[in-house]
């Protein structure tokens, strides 16, 4: 094999590993982001209609 491709070849698999290393990382930090969020919301349960009103932009009155 010629030395250019070996290096070619070296470079796209370092890559690679480098970015599968990084999107692992982010689905373990996305995971326990998600359980920590789940653990908060369960201890105080709402319907999703109280969820809605509570979220509502304020009305302005207009005389």
């Amino acid at each position: 094999m010629k030395t250019k491709l070996k290096v070619k070849i070296s470079l796209v698999l370092a890559t690679s590993i480098i970015i599968n290393i990084f999107l692992i990382w982010e689905v373990f930090r996305l995971r326990d982001e998600n359980r920590k969020l789940n653990k908060k919301g369960s201890s105080s349960s709402q319907s999703l209609d109280e969820y809605w009103d509570e979220h509502q932009p304020l009305e302005k009155e207009v005389n």
